[in-house]
């Protein structure tokens, strides 16, 4: 076993969950089981290669058995990648939790979305989604506004809190007959980690 995977798998030990180390496709992976009795895999992806011709065979093999675990479960593993779990540790730990059903849920309806600089979506990315922050020219921010429902959802984050936010890119624009198209792309978007945003994509999408 790795150093990557014996470290997710303790994690995953420390927090009560029961856990076993397989091989899916010819990716080593971990296969956790959820409080639902459904099985979440979790395919931790080393920087094992030392050039570009194995790094290649690799990528290609893991797209592979991504696409394999998706037809035969119906639903993508997890992917936690070396640099970002020992980087980024507290994020991926509370990413991995929020995807075994341990989080806090939140509500669209209960906040408002503001535009915002880019060094500010710079810096909530890098610190909340697994890949960090990307090219953008729109950037969205969520904030919480308040509070309703159970009153433990999400009581423990103030109103006010910065909890989502998605970028976009420049418009790319092209002819079709009398027509001019313009396009985006949805760059970026991420929510705090250890929350559970219902209905957060749509409300961003729909305000851009």
């Amino acid at each position: 076993m790795s150093q990557l995977i014996n470290d997710i798998f303790s994690f995953l030990n420390a927090e009560g969950f029961e856990c076993g180390h397989e091989l899916f496709y010819g990716v080593e992976g971990i296969c956790v089981k959820r409080s639902t009795g459904c099985n979440r895999i979790i395919l931790p992806l080393e920087i094992s290669t030392s050039n570009q011709n194995d790094a290649y065979l690799h990528a290609k093999l893991v797209m592979e058995c991504i696409e394999d675990l998706y037809h035969e479960e119906n639903e993508y593993p997890l992917i936690i990648t070396e640099d970002r779990w020992y980087t980024h540790n507290h994020m991926m730990r509370s990413r991995i939790l929020a995807h075994l059903e341990v989080f806090s849920p939140i509500y669209a309806r209960n906040c408002e979305i503001r535009r915002i600089d880019r060094t500010v979506a710079k810096e909530f990315l890098e610190a909340n989604h697994s890949y960090g922050h990307a090219a953008c020219r729109y950037c969205y921010g969520m904030f919480l506004k308040r509070h309703t429902g159970h009153a433990a959802d999400g009581a423990s984050i103030k109103p006010g809190t910065l909890v989502a936010v998605a970028t976009f890119s420049n418009a790319r624009k092209w002819t079709k007959g009398d027509l001019t198209i313009r396009s985006y792309e949805w760059t970026r978007y991420a929510s705090l980690p250890e929350v559970r945003l219902s209905g957060g994509m749509g409300k961003m999408l729909k305000t851009f």
